[in-house]
């Protein structure tokens, strides 16, 4: 009697097991969207870091080698590419017969995460890229305007590249003041609470007065 009394108590009756399975698909169902935001801004962000330190790389590549640098947006390709050009006339002509160095060459290309939501893009566009995927650069012929780093550091013309994703989240890579050409990564804010409302870029951290966070994510 022990035995059977026992072994009624240890198990689950089958109206328990529904109910649980139930609240597991309630709780999965209702993580997922916050999961999918979190692994989305990631893709983001990290595909920002990266373009980042490519046009780090760019620059000090203009300094060692004394050529401008370009480094470039290829809608078509979808990703930033950034060459060396020895030549200097803003078209890039490698030649593989060549010996190295000599004639243009690729640095590095940073191509934008394949099957995601991430494109060159920003804040009042209908659709990604076109004029609103950049912010001034160097005019190049037959290419988006692009980043022109000098031997000495500096960059050609100010402005920068956005990249965004279809929530509403744009970053900008602004390379500016001219005379260092520095990289900063500023983000998007369409309605801050400060600043009176001002839609633009913000960079990271907290508003000195208020110390709502600068950055925030939709």
């Amino acid at each position: 009697m022990r035995r059977l009394l026992s072994s009624r108590t240890a198990g689950f009756t089958l109206v328990e097991l529904l109910v649980v399975l139930a609240l597991i698909l309630l709780f999965t169902a209702m993580g997922f969207p916050a999961l999918s935001r979190i692994i989305d801004q990631r893709r983001l962000t990290g595909y920002v870091q990266e373009a980042s330190v490519a046009l780090a790389r760019g620059r000090a590549e203009a300094i060692q080698r004394g050529v401008p640098v370009v480094a470039e947006p290829d809608f078509d390709l979808r990703e930033l590419r950034v060459w060396a050009d020895v030549d200097g006339n803003l078209v890039f002509e490698p030649d593989p017969a060549a010996t190295a160095r000599t004639v243009d060459y690729l640095i590095t290309r940073v191509p934008l995460p394949t099957d995601s939501d991430v494109h060159f893009w920003g804040p009042g566009n209908k659709s990604p890229y076109g004029n609103k995927a950049i912010r001034d650069l160097t005019k190049i012929t037959g290419a988006p305007n692009s980043y022109v780093f000098e031997p000495n550091g500096s960059i050609r013309d100010t402005g920068g590249l956005r990249i965004g994703d279809d929530r509403g989240n744009y970053f900008e890579l602004r390379a500016e003041p001219r005379s260092t050409g520095r990289v900063q990564v500023l983000k998007y804010h369409p309605a801050p609470a400060w600043q009176g409302g001002t839609a633009a870029f913000y960079p990271p951290g907290n508003h000195a007065t208020t110390g709502e966070p600068l950055w925030v994510w939709f």
